[in-house]
């Protein structure tokens, strides 16, 4: 009997085998290229695709800001990037990071420069507002209270 549990043993692990690995197994038979004395020669994994939900993430992300203005802009730029001979998408990418780095910056300078100008309006129109003038110490309070509170009105904490 002992002839016949060996054999048994192998099949009942084998099937089970082919049944844990059934999709490396079929996989590795979709690669497989040529069977010879070297056994088995396969070719390379493929290459796996990006997933569709991506595209349609940045396509969603594009259409939220469309309009003809910016379709505009961006062929300007486009115009632009090739009267300079910038082609190739690497130095395209880095040209437009660069781009946008300046631009944020020169906005966060544009909205520095907007509360300073408004809190001395708010300054000049309480200083119309009194009979008498104010003293230097009174008015640079006045003046840093109501640029605080024109710099938390636009959204941004004190040092951002």
């Amino acid at each position: 009997m002992n002839f016949v549990t060996w054999p048994v043993v192998g099949l009942v692990l084998g099937l089970v085998g082919m049944f844990v690995f059934r999709t490396p197994l079929s996989q590795l038979i979709g690669r497989t290229q040529k069977i010879g004395k070297d056994l088995l020669l396969a070719g390379p994994h493929a290459q796996p695709t990006l997933p569709q939900d991506d595209k349609t993430a940045v396509d969603e992300f594009l259409r939220s800001y469309d309009n003809a203005l910016l379709a505009e802009q961006e062929q300007a730029i486009r115009d632009d990037l090739a009267k300079r001979g910038i082609a190739a998408k690497p130095d395209i990418e880095k040209v437009l990071l660069r781009a946008l780095a300046a631009t944020q910056i020169l906005a966060h300078f544009e909205r520095t420069y907007s509360i300073i100008w408004d809190s001395q309006l708010a300054l000049l129109r309480h200083l119309n507002t009194l009979d008498e003038g104010m003293s230097e110490d009174d008015i640079v309070t006045e003046h840093s209270n109501a640029a605080t509170k024109e710099h938390f009105k636009c959204g941004h904490a004190i040092g951002a």
